[in-house]
């Protein structure tokens, strides 16, 4: 199996997973959804078995009427695991990759022409942030991304959060550095000021 398929596998279970979840959730069948999306059950069926692969526009539209966004419904363990562990044991990770007030100025000059090239210009800003905090690959991406979306923090959070789930993360074995805290709360112990 090619990375490339074990990166659709694990998509399409996430995908699976969360339509089927978020249907639940709505107290919708599966004919519900369907009606109310204007996607064919057959269609809904396929993919909360994983044997779909269904177009942008069928993701947006369940996802519309789901009352949630796109992103939402590829929601993942490994994107859970990123924010907990981005969150509780590792915010300077949020430092790495910084961005001078004149880069955000430049980065948000670029977003705000309303040009694709400005749009450009900002996620070279936000790759080249990476680059001098010694991130490649994933981490370029997402730092790319997060500068086109939020100049700054957007720039950190999106390396960040691609240097932690990109493709060659999968599979993920945060679960594990969980353990202690999830026994901690299953015995009713509080974990990083949470109580269960």
């Amino acid at each position: 199996m090619t990375k490339n398929d074990e990166v659709l596998q694990q998509t399409k279970y996430a995908l699976a997973k969360n339509v089927a979840v978020g249907r639940k959730a709505h107290n919708m069948s599966q004919q519900a959804l369907a009606d109310a999306s204007g996607v064919s059950k057959s269609t809904i069926a396929a993919i909360e078995t994983g044997k779909g692969e269904p177009s942008l526009s069928t993701i947006v539209a369940i996802a519309c009427t789901l009352q949630c966004s796109p992103q939402m419904l590829f929601f993942d363990d490994s994107t859970l695991n990123f924010l907990m562990l981005l969150l509780y044991h590792h915010p300077e990770e949020l430092k790495k990759v910084k961005l001078s007030k004149g880069d955000i100025a430049k980065a948000a000059g670029g977003l705000g022409s309303g040009l694709r090239s400005g749009l450009y210009k900002a996620a070279k800003v936000g790759a080249q942030a990476a680059e001098e905090a010694n991130f490649e690959g994933a981490a370029k991406t997402g730092a790319a991304i997060g500068t086109c979306r939020t100049p700054g923090i957007g720039t950190a959070i999106g390396a960040a959060f691609a240097n932690s789930v990109g493709p060659d993360k999968i599979p993920r074995n945060a679960k594990h550095a969980y353990k202690r805290e999830i026994k901690k709360l299953d015995e009713g112990k509080e974990v990083y000021g949470v109580k269960p």
